[in-house]
């Protein structure tokens, strides 16, 4: 019944009862990335395929365990216990589903999503963006602060920033928007100065650890990438 309403709600083509702007809203992705993940899951998951129970009893569908575990609690950070009236699931089973997920994603598509930029990637970037008037450049890069609801007390001052207590991430973009970097964990309390500080990304500038680019502007050589932030 839960599965029937699931598919009747989203997934009904034309008929069904939410359209697409709000199926993007609810779940942070189009339907049809949302289908591809779920078709991908069902097939190389043993965990997220449909199977009988003790009594010959189908159990939970794909459909049902990747909505709830992947894009619901993860997209509106709520509590695991506050689906299981419509999605019938128990509040056990849909942390299970949480962490099979999220394992499971960084298995099926952390090689070709997951991963530092290759030569190939860095020169597609460099290519994309020299087309666009900015030569060397590897796309954008900026800070983003969310906020921790619950976060203890004795980390407050230390994870407390203009926009309350929370922590930050860094990113890096392309103009597809694939993420080729993301530092995250830092506490609230610093700015995107301190962040790049800290970075990563800016470690392997210093150790020369990223690969080789050659560029010129205004008749000079430069072999070092740059990115585009705001101010």
């Amino acid at each position: 019944a839960a599965c029937r309403q699931l598919v009747n709600d989203y997934f009904s083509g034309a008929d069904s009862t939410y359209p697409d702007r709000k199926f993007r809203r609810r779940f942070r992705m189009r339907r049809e990335l949302f289908e591809r993940i779920v078709e991908r899951l069902g097939a190389e998951d043993d965990y997220f395929k449909q199977r009988p129970d003790a009594l010959g009893n189908m159990g939970a569908a794909p459909l049902q365990k990747v909505v709830t575990a992947a894009m619901r609690l993860l997209a509106y950070g709520g509590c695991a216990d506050q689906l299981d009236e419509w999605i019938r699931l128990s509040e056990s089973t849909i942390q299970q589903c949480l962490k099979r997920f999220v394992n499971a994603i960084q298995r099926l598509f952390g090689e070709e999503y997951l991963r530092a930029p290759t030569q190939d990637d860095v020169m597609r970037l460099l290519n994309d963006n020299a087309r666009r008037g900015f030569p060397g450049c590897l796309g954008s890069i900026d800070c983003w602060h969310w906020e921790w609801k619950n976060c203890p007390s004795a980390w407050a001052a230390q994870y407390k920033g203009k926009k309350g207590k929370g922590c930050v991430a860094e990113m890096c973009c392309g103009r597809d928007l694939w993420i080729w970097h993301l530092f995250c964990g830092n506490p609230g309390s610093l700015n995107d100065i301190n962040i790049l500080q800290r970075s990563p990304l800016l470690r392997q500038i210093y150790n020369d650890d990223i690969p080789g680019v050659e560029f010129k502007v205004n008749g000079n050589t430069h072999t070092t990438p740059y990115w585009l932030a705001d101010g």
